[in-house]
């Protein structure tokens, strides 16, 4: 059912991003994170659950998809790829830390059957505090500059300039910007190629 949902995010986020932006695809996966976290740790259904884990799948699929093209349009090109490696570093590190808390909860409760606190199972507590690091993620999104490539291809060349000042690509910004709109023209021109053969 994961799996399936992360098929459905997948596919949604390349259109979506496009139209929204990285970095609100970015946001919303954690917000969708957060919820099915929750709503999975209260589940009272089998049903509910096998929805909870679809749509937490969703939130998995956008993520992969914008994660690594948010770090491909924001970094510098001498960094792209060990940030894209430190982002995989960072999902290895994340399960890890989730089995070990989900350890430490069972093991603080006696089992994942005994209860836990407020009433809840520790099985649900453990779903529950899987949410911890999408409120990270939901808290730190908010300040991040936007993607220059995208400010560029919904015509803001402005706030384009500015995000580029952020990063730090301040020198040159007419060639820079440029150079995104020549990407951009490119991309356009290859999948019109491929549309008509």
């Amino acid at each position: 059912i994961n799996t399936i949902g992360c098929l459905i995010g997948a596919i949604l986020c390349g259109g979506l991003s496009k139209k929204f932006g990285r970095k609100r695809m970015l946001i919303v996966a954690a917000i969708i994170f957060i919820v099915s976290a929750i709503g999975s740790g209260v589940v009272q259904s089998g049903f509910e659950i096998i929805a909870w884990r679809l749509i937490n799948g969703v939130g998995i699929g956008i993520s992969a998809v914008a994660v690594p093209a948010y770090i491909s349009e924001i970094a510098p090109s001498r960094m792209r790829g060990r940030l894209t490696a430190l982002m995989q570093l960072f999902v290895t590190f994340g399960i890890f830390a989730s089995s070990a808390t989900g350890l430490i909860i069972s093991i603080s409760a006696g089992s994942i059957d005994e209860n836990f606190l407020f009433n809840l199972s520790a099985w649900r507590w453990i779903l529950i505090f899987s949410a911890t690091p999408a409120i990270l993620v939901f808290v730190c999104a908010f300040p991040l500059p936007e993607s220059p490539r995208f400010l560029v291809l919904i015509g803001n060349v402005q706030a384009a300039e500015n995000s580029l000042i952020r990063i730090g690509q301040n020198k040159n910004l007419k060639e820079k910007i440029k150079s995104i709109k020549e990407d951009i023209d490119n991309d356009r021109l290859l999948a019109k190629q491929r549309v008509t053969g």
